[in-house]
């Protein structure tokens, strides 16, 4: 089973938190005792069963987001503004964006155990980003890729990004990222 790193988690659980004990409560009422468990332990760097990850995503991101009709590609984008935050913020003001895209296919990695991941140019303000060997991986962690993608292309300075995703090919998956 695919791993995921535990950090977007640890960034929602807090989210969660801050928006008062019902809310969270709501999320943990819904997993089995072993999904709480993993729960209550996640630690930024530990890596977590992608089938964990799939339910997380799904329960906490309507949660975090209620009444938006796309909360999954919401929580993509904060865990983006998160991760880019202090020292990290004025670097992706001198970084093109061609230059972060290619660092996250670098990065990809890190944060899960399957997947290759590249940068294809496409055009003078377009990209396509590859996962490749990875047939599995979770639809509600792909719509949140995208909302990473968006908000930290954004953070360089670009305009109009626009993320789209392209589907599955057999072995991987694939999104199209258009900016200005």
């Amino acid at each position: 089973m695919p791993l995921h790193k535990a950090l977007p988690m640890v960034l929602m659980r807090g989210w969660l938190r801050a928006k008062g004990d019902g809310v969270e409560r709501a999320l943990i009422a819904q997993f089995n005792e072993a999904e709480h468990q993993t729960y209550a332990s996640l630690v930024a760097t530990a890596w977590v069963p992608s089938e964990f990850v799939t339910k997380f995503y799904l329960l906490a991101a309507p949660l975090l987001y209620p009444n938006e009709p796309r909360p999954l590609r919401l929580v993509g984008a904060d865990v983006a503004k998160e991760n880019f935050k202090g020292v990290f913020r004025f670097v992706l003001r001198i970084v093109s964006v061609e230059t972060l895209i290619e660092k996250t296919g670098m990065l990809w990695g890190s944060f899960h155990d399957e997947g290759q991941a590249r940068v294809t140019r496409e055009g003078t303000h377009a990209v396509r980003f590859e996962v490749r060997d990875y047939a599995n991986f979770p639809e509600p962690i792909r719509e949140a890729t995208a909302g990473w993608i968006a908000q930290a292309i954004e953070l360089t300075g670009a305009k109009d990004v626009r993320v789209t995703r392209t589907g599955f090919d057999g072995d991987g998956f694939a999104w199209m990222i258009h900016w200005r």
